[in-house]
């Protein structure tokens, strides 16, 4: 029975796909080889270059420190984009944080919130505070209290002490919450005691307009925050 005919479409996907398998054979040959002869860098770069978003990580923080070859933040950026677009929410944080700064890319503020938005959204502590931050701000966004207060609480509630600062300021300052002192004191003690000297300044001048009452009240709330999250990061 003789074969049907080759069309130059097939026939060019079968060798599309020929190239591919030998492209592949070859590349693990080469990593199995560099197992015992590459350096730690080249191991890196080539599990990246395989896609994993691990590896992609690494091989991004290389680039941006300069450590391991030479420094370049559009390398960085563009291994860091690669991870983030996997789901890597260290990949989304770095690279929301080089979009705000203007590392490597050009400054955008939007695609920075989108980022953090991303990381956060996966329990990213510090992508929530940037979040917290930005809200506030309007850096990027429409400014929003209610957002703010909403994702500084995320943060803090994991032990950030900068969305603790922030919270206790919006509470003292009756921004995006209710204006509460109790809750104030609260927030800025567990900042301040995780070491956050600008919350030890505000809590001091706080403490001279509270009752006896009050402040017996914020150390009980501190305290049962405390208990309720001992490995919280400190």
């Amino acid at each position: 029975m003789p074969r049907p005919m080759q069309t130059p479409h097939r026939a060019a996907a079968r060798r599309e796909r020929g190239a591919s398998v030998r492209w592949v054979a070859a590349a693990l040959a080469a990593l199995s080889m560099c197992v015992l002869a590459c350096s730690k860098t080249d191991r890196i770069r080539i599990r990246a270059l395989f896609g994993s978003a691990e590896a992609e990580v690494a091989l991004a923080d290389m680039y941006y420190r300069g450590e391991g070859r030479p420094k370049d933040l559009t390398q960085a950026a563009r291994w860091f984009r690669r991870a983030a677009e996997q789901g890597n929410a260290v990949a989304q944080y770095n690279l929301a944080t080089m979009y705000g700064n203007g590392e490597g890319v050009p400054r955008d503020t939007p695609q920075a919130a989108s980022w953090y938005r991303k990381a956060a959204e996966q329990g990213d502590d510090d992508a929530e505070n940037e979040l917290g931050r930005i809200y506030w701000t309007g850096d990027g966004v429409p400014r929003d209290l209610a957002l703010a207060a909403q994702w500084s609480r995320e943060a803090a509630e994991r032990g950030n002490k900068a969305a603790q600062f922030r919270l206790g300021v919006m509470y003292l300052g009756g921004e995006g919450v209710p204006e509460d002192r109790i809750q104030a004191h609260k927030w800025l003690a567990l900042s301040a005691s995780a070491g956050n000297p600008d919350a030890g300044r505000v809590l001091g001048s706080l403490e001279t307009r509270l009752t006896t009452e009050e402040m017996a009240e914020a150390e009980r709330l501190a305290n049962e925050w405390r208990q309720a999250h001992p490995s919280a990061r400190r």
